[in-house]
């Protein structure tokens, strides 16, 4: 079993939970979109689009919380202005900075086969486990957590349009 790593973009984009321990899984969420992960290689059905992903020469971006997230199809890697697609990444206990996006819809996916996660969007905390979804509308305020004290979680992130970071507003209090 090949172990992997990845975090959590800063994109708007449908998020998925993967296990980094993960050899081969593959979920079906309630809205249609399924996603399959094989030893650092990801597909991805939704919306009538059919993608092959894997981890080699994708630009990792670093949000120095214990985040990180590795694009596959946006803005920094194809040039994909209508949506991106995005894997976060979050270390035990970390989260990712509170913030919005003015212009941009996310959707959340959850695929760690043990992930214990919250996300608090616009105050209102939701938990997260295997198989769940979420969407996150412009300028809802949200932050997501990796409420395991072990395990990374991973998701995958469909962000439309496409991620970009003048759109990426962090929330100080």
């Amino acid at each position: 079993m090949k172990n992997f790593k990845v975090a959590f973009l800063f994109l708007c984009a449908t998020v998925v939970f993967v296990d980094a321990t993960v050899a081969s899984e593959a979920i079906e969420f309630a809205n249609g979109c399924k996603i399959s992960i094989s030893s650092g290689k990801y597909t991805i059905s939704e919306g009538g689009e059919n993608l092959k992903y894997d981890d080699v020469d994708q630009p990792v971006f670093d949000a120095q919380t214990g985040e990180k997230v590795i694009e596959y199809s946006g803005l920094a890697t194809d040039k994909n202005a209508i949506r991106s697609w995005a894997q976060a990444i979050f270390e035990p206990e970390a989260s990712s900075a509170k913030h919005f996006h003015k212009d941009r819809t996310e959707d959340y996916y959850v695929t760690s086969a043990s992930a214990r996660a919250k996300v608090i969007i616009d105050g209102v905390e939701k938990a997260l486990s295997t198989g769940d979804h979420i969407e996150i509308l412009p300028g809802q305020v949200h932050q997501v957590f990796n409420l395991s004290e072990e395990r990374e979680l991973s998701l995958f992130v469909k962000c439309y349009p496409s991620w970009a970071f003048e759109d990426h507003n962090v929330v100080n209090e």
